[in-house]
């Protein structure tokens, strides 16, 4: 951060200085990781064409999967400004910022999260899975909450943070976090389909979610203001959570309601 603002406020670079004090920050940060992984000893270098064929399979799947995350999270500042204004797309970024800390918690928790479920998946105990799926549900239920958290203290807090200039963004703050909830949602069942590796139709749900938000943002602006794009990207998470939900259970069945048959 430090650098990007000597480049961009000293120097008045612009955009082009940020984009390069970004590239240069992940090189240093690539090289150091491998640097300490290989102190380690936790990767080693070698040439067999079985892995590569396995790296391609895994990750190429993906290319389309970022295309959608691209309509997902960076198309509707486009149809802001083309419908409403560069000035309400300052509003509505600086609203996605504020909601944006919930989503760097979720994923803190899901990285710590990941490793421990893998885990336990390939013991493949029946019991271990039902308590996967009860404490599913209640960190579903625990996101909703932070809605619902949000929408009661974050007017508040966007008005002391960045002053009344944005009080439009509190309007649409409840909706963003709400959007922030089906993503971590979706964070939880998505760790199924990277543990089975079908990153393909990971891909289409991410691409089908993203073609509905491009969608609704060119129906629901116009009609609803900032508002609009707010609601299209919490309805696109939810489509996104849903559809992946579905295909994650499809390659790896869980007893998501296990409860059924108890009762």
């Amino acid at each position: 951060m430090l650098p990007s603002l000597v480049v961009v406020v000293h120097f008045l670079k612009g955009a082009a200085g940020r984009i390069w004090v970004l590239s240069i920050t992940l090189i240093i940060y690539a090289v150091l990781a491998l640097f300490l992984l290989c102190r380690d000893n936790l990767i080693g270098f070698a040439w067999r064409p079985s892995y590569l064929r396995e790296i391609f399979g895994f990750g190429l799947p993906l290319l389309p999967h970022a295309i959608g995350n691209f309509l997902l999270l960076s198309v509707d500042r486009f149809v802001i400004n083309d419908q409403l204004g560069l000035a309400q797309v300052g509003i509505y970024i600086v609203a996605v910022q504020f909601s944006s800390i919930i989503g760097i918690i979720i994923e803190s928790l899901h990285n710590a999260y990941v490793p421990w479920l893998y885990e336990r998946l390939t013991r493949n105990r029946f019991e271990e899975k039902k308590r996967i799926v009860k404490w599913t549900y209640v960190y579903f239920a625990a996101l909703l909450s932070i809605v619902l958290l949000a929408c009661t203290i974050g007017p508040l807090l966007l008005e002391i943070t960045v002053g009344k200039r944005y009080k439009e963004a509190s309007n649409i703050i409840g909706w963003l976090v709400l959007g922030q909830a089906f993503s971590g949602m979706y964070l939880m069942v998505t760790a199924y389909i990277f543990y089975t590796k079908r990153t393909g139709l990971l891909s289409l749900s991410t691409i089908i979610s993203g073609l509905i938000n491009v969608a609704l943002l060119i129906f629901l602006i116009p009609c609803m203001g900032l508002m609009g794009a707010a609601v299209a990207l919490a309805i696109s998470m939810l489509i996104k959570f849903l559809l992946t939900w579905h295909i994650a259970n499809l390659g790896h069945p869980m007893p998501w309601f296990y409860f059924r048959s108890s009762g």
